[in-house]
């Protein structure tokens, strides 16, 4: 999945996505284990509070909520 900022569909996305894919196969093909978690964000200022609740449900149909605030 692309970061929380990037754009859909640009090409920072499209990279995003081919190398967790890749990365997913690797460990697939050589028996490491790993955890599909996801991401979690810390705000550590007005400012970075503001972006994040611009992103909660606003990237297509991905899960973003907010804990708190």
């Amino acid at each position: 999945m692309p970061g929380f900022i990037t754009r859909p569909g640009s090409l920072k996305a499209q990279f995003c996505l081919a190398g967790n894919r890749a990365t997913k196969a690797f460990c697939d093909q050589n028996g490491i284990r790993y955890d599909n978690c996801g991401k979690m964000l810390v705000a550590t200022s007005e400012l970075e509070m503001e972006r994040m609740r611009a992103l909660v449900g606003t990237h297509g149909g991905k899960r973003v909520s907010s804990a708190s605030g």
